[in-house]
C-alpha cells in the first residue's frame, strides 16, 4: 500500500501539464489557477493536520512558494512554445541536474571520491537524456532553439530555490505539513501579484483564471501524497518514485495532446526518458 501511495504523485503532477493544456488560458491563467487549486488543498490539510507553524517558518515556506510560481510560469510558457513532450524532460532534467549540485556543494551531501563520480556519471546521463528527448529531424520550427532552453534554464532556478530553501537548517526538521499551506500562499500571491503589475486586472475577470484551478487539485493532491509516501518509505524512495510523472507528462504529451513524434524522434524520447530516470535514480547513491 505504500508504494502505492508513493506512486500517486507521480500521476498528479504527470498529468498537471496536460490538464492546463486542455484545459487552455495564458501560462499566467494556468499559474493561477494551479496556485488556487493547491491552497485549497493546503488549507483543509492544514486545518485537519494542525500542524505548529512558527513566523520564520512561514516566511521562508511562503518565499519558497514564490520561488516555485517563478519555475512553474517558465515551465507553462516553454510547454507553449516547444510542446509538453520537449519542455517537461527538458525541464525535469535541468532540475535534477540543479538540485543535486546544490545539495552536493552546498548542503555536503556527497561525501568522498566515489559518491563524487556516481554523482557526475548520473548528472552525465540526465543531461544526454534531457537532450535526446528534443531531438528532431524535422522543419526548423519544431526545434527547441538556444532562446528557449535559456529560458527555461533561467526560469528553473525558480525550481532549484524551491527545492533548496527548505533543507536550509531553518526548515531542515519543520515537518512538511507545515511548509504546505505558507507555500501554496507563496504560490498564489507571488502569481497574483506579478500578473497586477504586468496585465493589471483583465487576468481576473478571464474564465481561465479559475477553470485551470483544477490543475492546482492536482498538483496539491500530488504533494499531499508525496509528504505520505516520504513518511512511509523514506524521502529518497519517494522522490525516485514521483520522477515518474516526466513519463507520464511526455507520454501524455504525444498520446493525449497528440504532439507529432515521428519515429526517429519517439525512439530519442523514450530512449531520454530512460537516461533520466536512471540518472536519477542514480543520484540518490550518490549522497
Amino acid at each position: 500500500m505504500s508504494f502505492l501511495i508513493a506512486l500517486i504523485p507521480a500521476i498528479f503532477w504527470g498529468i498537471n501539464p496536460i490538464i492546463v493544456t486542455k484545459t487552455g488560458g495564458s501560462a499566467t491563467n494556468q499559474v493561477f489557477g494551479l496556485g488556487l487549486g493547491a491552497l485549497s488543498v493546503a488549507i483543509i490539510t492544514t486545518i485537519i493536520v494542525k500542524p505548529t507553524i512558527s513566523p520564520i517558518v512561514f516566511i521562508v515556506a511562503f518565499l519558497t512558494g514564490v520561488c516555485w510560481q517563478t519555475g512553474q510560469l517558465g515551465q507553462f510558457v516553454s510547454m507553449k512554445n516547444i510542446g509538453v513532450s520537449k519542455a517537461i524532460p527538458i525541464s525535469t532534467g535541468l532540475q535534477l541536474v540543479g538540485n543535486t549540485l546544490i545539495g552536493a556543494f552546498v548542503f555536503n551531501e556527497w561525501h568522498g571520491s566515489r559518491s563524487i563520480m556516481i554523482g557526475l556519471v548520473a548528472l552525465v546521463l540526465v543531461v544526454i537524456g534531457s537532450s535526446l528527448t528534443s531531438a528532431t529531424d524535422r522543419g526548423e520550427e519544431r526545434r527547441v532553439t538556444f532562446k528557449d532552453l535559456m529560458f527555461l534554464v533561467v526560469t528553473t532556478v525558480g525550481y532549484v530555490l524551491y527545492s533548496a530553501l527548505p533543507k536550509a537548517p531553518l526548515l531542515a526538521h519543520t515537518s512538511s505539513e507545515a511548509i504546505f499551506f505558507p507555500e501554496t500562499l507563496g504560490i498564489f500571491v507571488g502569481i497574483a501579484i506579478y500578473q497586477l503589475i504586468r496585465e493589471g486586472t483583465t487576468p481576473f475577470k478571464q474564465k481561465a483564471q479559475y477553470t485551470n484551478i483544477t490543475a492546482g487539485i492536482s498538483w496539491g493532491l500530488g504533494t499531499l501524497t508525496y509528504i505520505m509516501g516520504a513518511q512511509q518509505l523514506g524521502v529518497t524512495t519517494a522522490f525516485i518514485l514521483a520522477q515518474l510523472n516526466v513519463l507520464v507528462a511526455t507520454l501524455g504529451g504525444v498520446l493525449i495532446l497528440h504532439e507529432k513524434k515521428d519515429t526517429f524522434e519517439m525512439w530519442c524520447t523514450l530512449i531520454g526518458l530512460t537516461l533520466i530516470i536512471v540518472g536519477a535514480i542514480a543520484t540518490t547513491f550518490a549522497g
